[in-house]
Parts: C-alpha cells; sequence; structure tokens
C-alpha cells in the first residue's frame, strides 16, 4: 500500500490513529469487547480509501458493515448492529484491524488507478462479472444510488477527548 501517492492519497488523519487511541476507545465504550472482536478475525473485506476504512464484521447472530471516517482528528462511525449508536464493538474491532493490520486493508485507491488504465471493454467485462456477483450493483446506475440506504454516523469529538 503506497500511502504517499498523489493520486488518491490516505488521510494522514487516519494514518497517525495509534493503538493508544483505540485501546482507550475500546476501554471507554465497549469494556474491551472490541479487542476481542478483532483477535477473534471476525474482520472481513476491510478496505481503505482516503480517509474511510470500511468492512465487515461477522458473528454468530449475523454479519454487519462498519464505517469509520476521519476529518482532522475527528472521527465518524456507523454499523448496521442493533447497537446503532456509532462507536460499537464491531467498529473498534475495525479499527484494532486498521492500526495493527493496515497491509490487509484492500486499498481501493490502488484499484481505480489500475482501472484507469483499462479499456472500455475490458471495464464493460469487469462491470458485468460485478453485477452477476450481486445484481444489486445494478442499482449505481441510477442518479443517485445512495439514496435510502445512508448508513447513521454520529460523530465523535476529537481523538483527544477520547484519549485523555
Amino acid at each position: 500500500m503506497d500511502v504517499h501517492r498523489k493520486e488518491f492519497p490516505i488521510s494522514p488523519a487516519l494514518l497517525s490513529l495509534s493503538v493508544e487511541e483505540v485501546r482507550k476507545l475500546d476501554e471507554e465504550v465497549t469494556g474491551g469487547e472490541g479487542f476481542e472482536y478483532y483477535t477473534g478475525g471476525f474482520i472481513r473485506k476491510a478496505a481503505v480509501f482516503l480517509n474511510k476504512i470500511s468492512g465487515r464484521v461477522r458473528e454468530a447472530y449475523g454479519e454487519y458493515l462498519v464505517e469509520v471516517t476521519a476529518d482532522d482528528y475527528r472521527l465518524s462511525t456507523s454499523c448496521t448492529c442493533e447497537a446503532r449508536s456509532g462507536m460499537c464493538k464491531h467498529v473498534i474491532a475495525l479499527l484494532y484491524s486498521w492500526v495493527f493490520d493496515q497491509e490487509s486493508f484492500h486499498d481501493v485507491g490502488e484499484s481505480l488507478l489500475e482501472l484507469k488504465a483499462l479499456d472500455k471493454e475490458d471495464l464493460i467485462e469487469i462491470i458485468g462479472r460485478m453485477i452477476q456477483y450481486d445484481p444489486r450493483n445494478a442499482d449505481f446506475f441510477e442518479e443517485n444510488p445512495d439514496a435510502g440506504t445512508e448508513l447513521d454516523t454520529p460523530e465523535y469529538g476529537d481523538l483527544e477527548d477520547w484519549t485523555q
């Protein structure tokens, strides 16, 4: 993962997130349960793009979509679990995965650079496979594909507020 490339660079706010900050959040929010989810290997399909990390957390009760956006030392988080608070054990597990295993995250920026180099026919073939894999991907051809699917994203103040 080339974190210093000029096109699609990974956010300094994400890159500066520390283990200590995540540990503090984990203790305050989940009592350490987030670390258990991280070490239990529940994180799937983790990805990074610009200032956002996302992934799926699979557990016995289901699979949840988790997103964390970092802007100027502020975190906005969302998870599709029933907690609905925005900051939950699934979010914390993804944060641990980021600070310990950044290299395992799929870098969407690198994929976009590869796609830019392809010709139209190759792109059409890839899009066709994506729709076959999941027909809901055809929704991205609509004018506003995200309407009605946005996750709750409460903001959490400065990271310093959480780690002091």
